[in-house]
């Protein structure tokens, strides 16, 4: 499915962004970080993948509805050999600042897991944890 640029000299975690790619059914599943006994919220969407530059990079659009308000956020991840991590960079719908992450794959859960870090309204950063999980084999 790779389909931007010439391959050689990619990294196996340059690879893995392959999975990523296509257009997908995504579910969402939200969990408060104010009040942690919370129940979480889940919701349907859809997510998009494609390459950028040199399949170096990978371009992923996600939306979904949540009650009566459309979510939409765009990020540009990469893989960086050196720290073996996953670097990424976010814009939402919700937000007026950029969110930057750094994450990891785990094989075994066949899932790519991201600290993200932003600032929220009143400058004080904001951490929340990121997790795309694959359900099946084709995903």
């Amino acid at each position: 499915m790779r389909q931007s640029g010439d391959t050689e000299g990619l990294s196996p975690g340059h690879r893995v962004m392959d999975r990523f790619l296509g257009n997908w059914t995504a579910t969402v599943t939200l969990v408060g970080e104010s009040d942690p006994g919370a129940e979480s919220l889940t919701v349907r969407g859809y997510e998009t993948g494609r390459l950028g530059p040199g399949g170096r990079w990978m371009f992923q659009d996600l939306f979904y509805k949540l009650l009566t308000n459309a979510y939409e956020s765009h990020a540009v991840i990469g893989f960086d050999p050196a720290t073996n991590r996953y670097t990424a960079v976010w814009v939402d719908s919700t937000e007026d600042r950029i969110s930057l992450g750094e994450g990891i794959w785990d094989p075994q859960a066949q899932s790519l897991t991201f600290e993200r870090k932003s600032r929220g309204p009143n400058g004080e950063e904001v951490v929340e944890e990121v997790v795309d999980r694959f359900t099946s084999p084709q995903r």
